[in-house]
């Protein structure tokens, strides 16, 4: 019984600690991929508004958005193209 409770435990201190990763991989989705980052940030249409940009400011963001997102796909593109053990 004492071995049971102990599994329990340390199962339930593990999911704890894994619960921020969890967190942090960012479930969103959307065009920009999960989180986004910045770039999809500056690119959101409220995101804008609140910081009242103008239309010409709004196209440079989301240009810059467009961009940034195809560097970042292009980058994770070499990342398929390893074996594993050069993954790790």
């Amino acid at each position: 019984m004492k071995t049971c409770g102990t599994m329990v435990l340390a199962f339930a201190v593990a999911a704890l600690m894994a619960v921020p990763a969890w967190a942090q991989q960012g479930r969103g989705g959307g065009r920009f991929g999960a989180g986004g980052g910045g770039a999809a940030l500056l690119s959101n249409k409220g995101v804008q508004k609140e910081l009242k940009v103008t239309d010409e400011q709004a196209e440079k963001l989301n240009a810059f958005a467009r961009e940034t997102t195809e560097r970042q796909r292009g980058e994770f593109q070499k990342f398929a193209d390893l074996s594993q053990e050069e993954r790790r």
